[in-house]
């Protein structure tokens, strides 16, 4: 297996993962109050882009070059730390 494959098939894993964690936490907010309900959805909404915005750089990265991918892989490494931090984050504050 290539650096290249390895690092496709651990971050697909990773964005899976947290999509799991923004899916519990989309459950929580059906089971939330009506008033912590809307901002629920709102931190959701957000995170739900942050996670398509990262599978698109994740599908930058399946179609680079070979001489570009790693600066591509930086830059969805970045993204999906950024989603993890944002996610653990809206968690802690419904907590």
């Amino acid at each position: 297996m290539t650096d290249r494959t390895q690092a496709i098939e651990e971050t697909k894993k990773r964005l899976d993962a947290l999509d799991e964690r923004i899916a519990d936490l989309e459950t929580r907010a059906e089971q939330a109050s009506e008033d912590a309900r809307a901002e629920y959805r709102h931190r959701v909404d957000e995170l739900k882009q942050q996670s398509e915005e990262a599978r698109d750089r994740l599908q930058e990265l399946r179609e680079a070059s070979d001489a570009a991918w790693k600066d591509v892989k930086a830059g969805l490494d970045a993204a999906t730390a950024r989603l993890g931090e944002a996610l653990s984050s809206a968690r802690a504050r419904f907590s």
